[in-house]
């Protein structure tokens, strides 16, 4: 056993061979090559336990109540429990150290190894990008709070940014909730409903049982500890923070500002909130106890008997205390704005406040007569609508549920019979790839199809056109965005360095290695265990997603789009298409755009990549002929107006070798030596902009051509032209062409 274990701190124990000092001054590509050395070469550990709550931040929520209930119990004895925690993390005052508990930093190699390792993995937010979930893990997302405020999709002025949760749900083989509206927003917002193949139960929390279950003696010990009496009755303001995801800010003046006024002779007053407030209030000479961090939320409701809070979801956690709820909001507005609301505030139990002065009014009303909250038919709605499993043994049913795979309480309300099809459009880039596709989900019948949709939100948001189009997806297409990198042992990552370079073919031992890494990729974004059936490689340029779609699995019957002729585009632009070529044999299928394209594609691909013929196949674009009309019929942009009087010829498409508008802009110079009049309007971007500009100059044509940039509704500009030009080399079926025919145009 000695000398295992010895072996064992050996990181790198399989032969790679590859000089390790290029990679060495990349920390994060070293941790990650560190945790997929641990996936590839280390057995689970049985009866051991990861707990994480907060990111490592505390030890805390619902994985702490889990934590409390099993450590001692004689059937957890052999049981190893170790916690993830930060350098910040407080302990809990009631925490006792145990021989079989261990803390470990995040983030640190000893976290990346348990991770790994570990047979239970209990969470309440997510695990790093790098997280995969073994055959032989099992794994419980509690969640940390019923949601008031918008979670995952349904927050404004985000984008995207919840990819890594989504994942992690993914992966989850275990999720509890609270109540119906907090699994909604869990399977729902984050985008997993009909996709998620493991279980949902609906058990309340079990950090929600300290609150209920905490004895007399308890209750006393923390007001001690606190240095509260017990002659007087405790109001508890517990703001939440503002901000967004990853920038959270705090108005500490305000907060200072406001307990000064809310202290008062008849109560005791207690804060809690971000540990920037809590570290300012500390020793200003302000009569208020800050609780800190080192106690539970759920134990300092338990002895609170007026709770003022803002948008938290604390409030939920107190309901089933049947005592008053005071709603300090002053910024609500703002608030509901930029964080978005699932309902309104003033339809929750309790007394909603915009001013200091109305909250101090309702903190005596409340001291003064409670059972006016206990008889308020808001609240006996919200306690059966948020709170009705809050019963004090939440946790035990989640520890069941988990542990021993007791099914009472899961729920299968989401579950979905549909064929679920995942989809990658790319960027959303204003072309006739994206009128494609839009078009194509248009022509889906949704009822007998989930449509999720792969993206990378990094590469849309910045991007009015790309946004615009991206909002055209149907309200009930699910939006999966990625998140993080690919794993990668050492030698992977040379084999990876080595295909991103390449311009030819490779030995099959070195094409197997990969598959492999694309084979983990796709594990890593979607899980094990997940309910996708089809694969639908819409975009077909980008190497990555080429890759992933390739190799996600046999089961997966996946296809791949060919929207040219993917031969010439490699010659004239795009020589990392030779990959995707070494790809296309592990597609069940390969669609080209047109009858003439697919024989086009066969013709040169099948020899040279060694693809079975009976592959290939195609499918023509389709057209929304209401969009083209309703789009065309708009008034033509004020900037273009005065362009578009006399005979105008019109050009779409991105300015791009292909495309040739070079071809377009000499012919036309030639054409205004015998006719004037005539003007030429480019519409597009693209990396020859700057080309093209200069040559309109060279040529002395900036008053009868303008490079016109991108346009959001390019069919009024269609509309208005005489005649339409395609100046393309090649091309597979041009959208523009099409839509060009439906509103009547003449085309050369």
């Amino acid at each position: 056993q000695a000398a295992e274990a010895f072996v064992d701190t050996r990181i790198f124990k399989q032969a790679h061979g590859i000089d390790m000092s290029r990679y060495e001054k990349d920390a994060e590509l070293m941790q990650i090559m560190e945790y997929t050395e641990y996936l590839e070469t280390l057995s689970i550990q049985k009866k051991t336990i990861l707990y994480e709550s907060f990111l490592g931040a505390s030890l805390g929520c619902n994985p702490y109540a889990i934590y409390q209930e099993i450590v001692d119990k004689p059937e957890f004895s052999d049981f190893t429990h170790v916690w993830s925690i930060t350098d910040e993390a407080e302990l809990p005052f009631d925490f006792v150290q145990r021989p079989n508990t261990i803390l470990i930093k995040r983030q640190s190699s000893a976290y990346r190894r348990y991770v790994a390792t570990v047979e239970y993995l209990i969470n309440n937010v997510s695990f790093p990008f790098w997280f995969i979930r073994r055959e032989g893990q099992k794994y419980l997302n509690t969640w940390h709070g019923t949601p008031l405020k918008g979670l995952g999709k349904d927050m404004p002025g985000e984008f995207m940014v919840h990819g890594n949760v989504t994942r992690n749900f993914l992966h989850a083989t275990h999720l509890i909730s609270p109540n119906a509206h907090t699994s909604d927003a869990m399977m729902k917002s984050y985008g997993v409903a009909g996709i998620f193949d493991g279980m949902l139960a609906e058990t309340g929390y079990p950090r929600i049982d300290s609150t209920l279950n905490s004895t007399a003696a308890e209750k006393t010990k923390l007001k001690k500890q606190l240095g509260l009496s017990d002659k007087l009755p405790v109001v508890l303001y517990a703001p939440t923070w503002r901000g967004v995801q990853g920038k959270v800010q705090t108005d500490v003046e305000r907060i200072l500002q406001d307990i000064k006024k809310l202290c008062a002779d008849n109560y005791q007053l207690v804060f809690r909130g971000h540990h920037f407030a809590e570290k300012a209030l500390k020793n200003v000479g302000i009569p208020v106890v800050v609780a800190g961090q080192n106690v539970g939320a759920n134990q300092l409701l338990a002895i609170t008997d007026v709770l003022i809070t803002d948008y938290s979801s604390i409030f939920f956690d107190f309901l089933p205390t049947r005592r008053p709820i005071v709603y300090y909001a002053y910024d609500l507005e703002e608030y509901s704005a930029t964080r978005g609301l699932y309902f309104p505030l003033d339809t929750m139990p309790g007394s909603l406040c915009q001013s200091i002065n109305d909250v101090l009014k309702a903190i005596q009303e409340a001291i003064i007569s409670p059972e006016v909250y206990q008889s308020d038919k808001n609240y006996q709605i919200a306690r059966e609508k948020y709170a009705k499993y809050e019963d004090g043994k939440s946790t035990q049913r989640a520890i069941d549920f988990f542990f021993n795979d007791v099914t009472t309480h899961t729920v299968q309300r989401y579950d979905d019979s549909r064929t679920v099809a995942l989809f990658y459009n790319g960027q959303f880039i204003p072309n006739g790839i994206t009128s494609s596709f839009l078009n194509l989900m248009k022509n889906i019948p949704e009822d007998r199809m989930l449509i999720s949709v792969a993206i990378e939100p990094s590469t849309i948001k910045n991007d009015a056109g790309r946004i615009e189009k991206f909002q055209s997806l149907s309200e009930g297409v699910r939006i999966l965005p990625k998140e993080g990198s690919l794993l990668l042992t050492p030698e992977d990552a040379w084999v990876d360095n080595l295909f991103m370079g390449m311009r030819g073919l490779v030995s099959e031992p070195i094409q197997a290695v990969y598959r492999k890494i694309y084979e983990r990729e796709f594990i890593r974004l979607y899980g094990a265990r997940n309910r996708i059936d089809k694969l639908i490689n819409f975009e077909g340029y980008s190497g990555y997603w080429t890759q992933v779609f390739a190799h996600a699995g046999m089961s997966k019957n996946n296809i791949t789009w060919l929207h040219n002729d993917m031969l010439e585009e490699y010659r004239v632009k795009m020589p990392h298409l030779t990959r995707n070529f070494m790809a296309y044999k592990s597609y069940k299928k390969i669609i080209s755009v047109s009858s003439t394209m697919n024989d086009i594609n066969k013709k040169s691909l099948i020899d040279l990549f060694d693809i079975k013929e009976d592959k290939f196949s195609y499918c023509e674009n389709s057209i929304d002929f209401e969009k083209i009309f309703n789009k065309s019929n708009e008034p033509l942009d004020e900037d273009l107006q005065p362009w578009f009087e006399g005979t105008v010829f019109l050009t779409i498409g991105r300015m791009s070798p292909e495309k040739d508008q070079e071809k377009l802009i000499r012919a036309f110079a030639n054409v205004k030596q015998h006719r004037p009049e005539p003007k030429l309007v480019i519409l597009g971007d693209g990396p020859l902009r700057k080309h093209l500009d200069a040559l309109i100059k060279e040529l002395g044509m900036q008053k009868e051509i303008l490079l016109a940039g991108q346009r959001l509704n390019p069919f009024a500009a269609l509309k208005a032209c005489d005649c339409f030009v395609l100046s393309s080399n090649h091309e597979g079926q041009p959208m523009v062409l099409l839509e060009a025919l439906t509103l009547g145009k003449k085309i050369i």
